[in-house]
C-alpha cells in the first residue's frame, strides 16, 4: 500500500497518486549537471541543492497550469511557473512559509494553501464559495480563515461581530475590556500547563508515513497546535495568574541522557558558551559553539507567549539527533518545571517517542516528583507506517511510565493523528 511504498527501506520508491501505484523515484541525481542531463525531465534547484521533476513546462493556458498544484499562473504575463512553495525541498522549510503547507497525502510535497493560491484581491477572497478564506489587510493577501485572525486589529472595528458570526468561533469576554476570538474546540480548556517531551533520537529522522522526516513532521504538528491554542500571553519566567481557561506550554527534547536539555538552573544567556549542542554551558564545559544557545527568554520554561514557543520549536528543529531513547532527564525537567506551576492549574506531561524507552528502571525519583505535583503523564508511540510488533513492544514499555488509566494514557498512532490528541487536552 501507500505507506509500505513510501517507507521502503531502499528509499527508491514513490507513490503515484493518479494511478495509486508504487513506482521507482525519478530525478534522484545529486549534481546540477547530472540532474539537467537526466532523461526524466528534471531540473536543479540551486538553493536547496535538490533535483526534482519539471512540472510546469508546456502548460500554456491557465487551466492547464493550475491543474498542477506545483504550478502558478501569472495573468499579467500569461506564463506558468513553479510556485514558490513547490521549490521548498523539505517539510521544515515548507512549514516556515505561512503561504504553504505540506501535502498530507504524500503526493505533492510542499504546496500553496488554497486561499493564497486561488485569490489575489480582497473581493474574491472574502467571497470564497467554500467560506474558508479571509483577506489579510496588513499583508495584502488571502489567508485561511482562523478564529485567531479576527484578533488582528487590521480586521477593523467589527471583527468581534464577525467572529461571533463564524460558526467555528466564539468571543471570549472573560476580560470585558479585551474580548478575544477563540476556536470553539478550545472553549472547554481548564487552566492548563503542559510540558511536551519529544524523542530526539536519530531514528526520528526517518520517513514516517507521508512525512519524509519524522522529527520535522512532529514539529509541524506542534507548531500548528501552538498557533491555535488559547495561550495565556504570559512570558516565560512569569508566575501565572490567569484563570480564564488558557494554556502555557514548555518543550523538552530528550536523547542520550548526557545533559539536561532545558537547563532550568543555568544562566540561559546568549553570552554563555555552548558545547556544540546549542545548550548554554557552565565554565567547566568546552565551548565549541557549533549552534547558537537556546533563546534566552524561553530556556525551556513554561510560557503562554506564542512567539517564544515558536522560537523554541525552531531551536529544537536545528538540534542534532542522538542515538538512544532515554527519558529520565526530560522527566526531571518536567518535575522541576511544574514546581513553579500554581496549584490551581492542571498539569500534564506528554511524551512522544518512536522507540522503546531504555531507562525505565531509573525513573523512580523523577516519577515521585511528578506524582507529588499532581502531574498526569500521557505518552504516544509514533509509528512509521502500519503498526507492527516493534511498535507494540514500544507501547508496552511506554505504559510502564504513564499514569493511570494506562490503556488510555498510552497510545500508538501516526504523526497526523497527533493533532487530535493535542487538541483533546482542552477537554476538562
Amino acid at each position: 500500500d501507500k505507506l509500505d511504498c513510501l517507507n521502503h527501506v531502499s528509499d527508491a520508491c514513490d507513490w503515484k497518486c493518479d494511478t495509486n501505484t508504487c513506482a521507482q523515484k525519478v530525478c534522484r541525481e545529486t549534481t546540477d549537471t547530472t540532474c539537467k542531463n537526466s532523461a526524466d525531465g528534471c531540473e536543479w534547484d540551486a538553493g536547496s541543492k535538490v533535483c526534482h521533476k519539471q512540472h510546469c513546462v508546456g502548460a500554456n493556458t491557465e487551466n492547464a497550469c493550475i491543474s498542477n498544484s506545483a504550478c502558478k499562473w501569472t495573468a499579467a504575463t500569461s506564463t506558468c511557473e513553479e510556485s514558490k512553495c513547490y521549490k521548498h525541498a523539505t517539510e521544515a522549510i515548507c512549514d516556515h512559509d505561512t503561504d504553504c503547507h505540506w501535502d498530507p497525502t504524500g503526493c505533492e510535497g510542499c504546496k500553496e494553501k488554497y486561499c493564497f493560491k486561488t485569490f489575489t484581491d480582497s473581493a474574491s477572497c472574502n467571497a470564497d464559495p467554500k467560506g474558508t478564506c479571509m483577506w489579510d489587510a496588513t499583508n495584502k493577501k488571502c489567508i485561511d480563515k482562523t478564529c485567531d485572525a479576527y484578533n488582528n486589529v487590521a480586521m477593523g472595528p467589527d471583527r468581534m461581530c464577525e467572529c461571533q458570526a463564524d460558526s467555528r468561533c466564539v468571543v471570549d469576554r472573560s476580560v470585558p475590556t479585551a474580548p478575544v476570538c477563540r476556536d470553539q474546540q478550545f472553549t472547554q480548556c481548564p487552566d492548563l500547563d503542559v510540558v511536551v517531551a519529544f524523542d530526539g533520537s536519530t531514528s526520528m529522522n526517518n520517513r514516517f508515513g507521508t512525512h519524509p522526516n519524522g522529527f520535522e513532521g512532529l514539529m509541524e504538528a506542534l507548531r500548528d497546535w501552538v498557533q491555535a491554542l488559547p495561550l495565556t500571553g504570559e512570558a516565560a519566567g512569569v508566575t501565572s495568574t490567569d484563570t480564564n481557561g488558557r494554556v502555557r506550554v514548555g518543550f523538552s527534547e530528550w536523547d542520550q541522557g548526557v545533559r539536561l536539555a532545558e537547563c532550568p538552573a543555568c544562566a540561559c544567556s546568549p553570552a554563555v558558551g555552548s558545547d556544540g549542542d546549542g545548550i548554554p554551558t557552565t565554565s567547566s564545559m568546552n565551548t565549541k559553539g557549533k549552534t547558537p544557545p537556546r533563546p534566552a527568554d524561553k530556556c525551556g520554561k513554561l510560557t503562554g507567549n506564542k512567539a517564544q514557543l515558536l522560537a523554541d520549536l525552531d531551536w529544537h528543529e536545528g538540534e542534532k539527533r542522538r542515538p538512544q531513547t532515554l527519558v529520565k532527564e526530560a522527566e526531571e525537567f518536567a518535575g522541576e518545571t511544574f514546581k513553579s506551576s500554581p496549584a490551581y492549574r492542571k498539569k500534564i506531561l506528554l511524551i512522544f517517542t518512536d522507540g522503546m524507552i531504555q531507562d525505565r528502571s531509573s525513573l523512580g525519583p523523577a516519577g515521585a516528583i511528578l506524582a507529588a505535583e499532581g502531574v498526569q503523564t500521557f505518552g504516544i508511540v509514533l509509528t512509521r507506517g502500519n503498526p507492527n510488533f516493534l511498535d507494540q513492544r514500544n507501547l508496552d514499555a511506554l505504559k510502564e511510565i504513564v499514569t493511570d488509566p494506562k490503556d488510555s494514557h498510552a497510545l500508538m498512532m501516526q504523526i497526523d493523528g497527533a493533532h487530535k490528541v493535542l487538541d483533546d487536552f482542552c477537554n476538562p
